[in-house]
C-alpha cells in the first residue's frame, strides 16, 4: 500500500450483462432461431382519398349530422388538428385517434378496426353534433 501513493483504483464489477451481440443472435441470418435472408418492407398501397359527403365551418353556427353508409366522412374547415383534439368530445368510450395516410382523421377500436363514432366538436363558439362517422378531414 506505500506503493500507490493516493490512487484509486475502480475495482471492477463481475460481468452480469450480456452485450448487444450476445442479445442480438442470430437475427437476420440463417439458421435456427434466424429469420434467413433479410428483406425490405413494402409499403401499402396509398388508401383512397375519401370524398366527404358535409362540410363545416365554425362560422356555420350550431349543426347536426347523421352519417350513413357511404356517408360517414366530414369535411372541417378552419379548424386545426390541435382544436379537433381539444374540442371533440366521443360518446364511445375505448377508441383511440388515428391520422390516416391520406390526411384523414378517425378513430379505431382495441383490436385496431376502423370504428364509427358519435359526438360532438365545440370550436370557434359553435358545435357541431355528430352521429356514425367515419372519418373527420381538415382543409
Amino acid at each position: 500500500m506505500a506503493g500507490d501513493k493516493g490512487r484509486i483504483t475502480p475495482r471492477r464489477a463481475p460481468r452480469t450483462s450480456r452485450g448487444w451481440q450476445e442479445l442480438a443472435g442470430s437475427w437476420g441470418r440463417a439458421g435456427p432461431g434466424g429469420i434467413g435472408k433479410r428483406t425490405t418492407a413494402r409499403a401499402a398501397p396509398p388508401a383512397a382519398r375519401s370524398e366527404p359527403c358535409a362540410s363545416w365551418h365554425p362560422a356555420d353556427g350550431d349543426a347536426h349530422f347523421q352519417g350513413l353508409p357511404g356517408q360517414d366522412v366530414i369535411l372541417l374547415r378552419g379548424i386545426s388538428l390541435t382544436e379537433l383534439v381539444a374540442g371533440i368530445n366521443l360518446a364511445e368510450a375505448g377508441l383511440s385517434l388515428h391520422l390516416d395516410r391520406d390526411g384523414g382523421i378517425g378513430f379505431v377500436n382495441r383490436a385496431g378496426d376502423s370504428a364509427t363514432f358519435s359526438g360532438d366538436l365545440t370550436a370557434g363558439g359553435a358545435t357541431l353534433h355528430f352521429r356514425d362517422i367515419l372519418k373527420l378531414l381538415l382543409a
